[in-house]
C-alpha cells in the first residue's frame, strides 16, 4: 500500500515538474517540497501542502499567482539564491535556517522601501551605500548621491585645511562617462572624461589621493559644501545639460 502511495506521489511530482519547466518556475520552497515528497520525507502536514501544490499547478492557478519571497510584497528569489526587488536583482544569499532567512528578507525589504521613499532607484549598489541609506527624504543631493564615484585630496593629507578638493561623478546613462568637479584657489572647474577609470588614474597620477570609498551622508555634504557647488549646477553636469 505504501509503495503504491509513493508511486502516486512520484507521478504527481512529475506532473508538477512538467508544468513548471522542470521546476524552473517553482518557488524555491515549493521545489524543496517536491523533492521531499519524492524522497518520502513529508509528514502529514507536508503531504497536505504537496497535494495543494499539485492541484494549484494542474489547475493553472500557480502560474498566474505572484509568489513573494517569505510573503514579502515585491521581493522574489530564484533557485540560485538571487534576490530581486520588483524584478531587479539586489542581493544573493541562502540560509539553512528559515527564521534567519525571513529576518534578513524583512530587513532587506525595509531598506528597499526606505530608498524608494526618498526617491532613490533601488539596486544592489544603492543598498550598500551608507550615504544613500542615511540621506533624508528631502536631500538636495539626490542625483549626486546616486552618481558619486569618489573624492580626491592632495597627498600631503592637509584636508580639510586645504581649499583644494576633487570629486568624480558618473554621468547619466544617456550621456555616459564621468564629470570631474574640482575647487581650488582659482574657482570651480567641471571637466568631462570618458570613464571613471580614466579620471581616477589622471588624478592619481597627479599625486592626489583617493579618499574613503563609502563616506557617510554628512561627510558627502561637507565635501560638496567645500566645493561651493549648488545641487542644480552639479545635477546639470551629471545629466549633461
Amino acid at each position: 500500500m505504501m509503495e503504491s502511495v509513493q508511486v502516486e506521489v512520484a507521478d504527481k511530482a512529475i506532473e508538477i515538474l512538467q508544468r513548471t519547466r522542470d521546476g524552473d518556475t517553482l518557488e524555491a520552497r515549493d521545489l524543496k517540497l517536491v523533492e521531499q515528497a519524492v524522497n518520502g520525507a513529508l509528514n502529514e502536514a507536508g503531504r497536505d501542502l504537496f497535494e495543494k501544490l499539485h492541484s494549484s499547478v494542474i489547475s493553472g492557478a500557480y502560474a498566474t499567482t505572484r509568489h513573494w519571497f517569505h510573503g514579502i510584497e515585491h521581493l522574489t528569489r530564484d533557485h540560485q539564491g538571487y534576490v530581486f526587488w520588483k524584478g531587479r536583482q539586489i542581493e544573493h544569499y541562502s540560509h539553512s535556517d528559515p527564521a534567519e532567512s525571513r529576518r534578513d528578507a524583512l530587513e532587506l525589504a525595509e531598506r528597499c522601501r526606505a530608498l524608494e521613499s526618498k526617491g532613490f532607484r533601488v539596486s544592489g549598489g544603492a543598498l550598500s551605500r551608507i550615504c544613500m541609506l542615511q540621506a533624508p527624504a528631502d536631500t538636495p543631493w539626490l542625483l549626486a548621491l546616486q552618481r558619486y564615484y569618489c573624492f580626491f585630496e592632495p597627498s600631503e593629507g592637509r584636508f580639510p585645511l586645504t581649499d583644494e578638493i576633487y570629486g568624480i561623478f558618473y554621468r547619466t546613462s544617456a550621456v555616459g562617462g564621468v564629470v570631474v568637479v574640482s575647487r581650488n584657489a582659482e574657482g570651480l572647474l567641471i571637466q568631462r572624461r570618458d570613464s571613471g577609470y580614466q579620471a581616477f588614474h589622471e588624478l592619481q597620477d597627479r599625486g592626489l589621493t583617493s579618499m574613503k570609498v563609502d563616506p557617510d551622508y554628512a561627510e558627502i555634504c561637507r565635501r560638496l559644501e567645500l566645493m561651493d557647488i549648488t545641487p542644480a549646477v552639479l545635477d546639470a553636469a551629471i545629466s549633461g545639460a
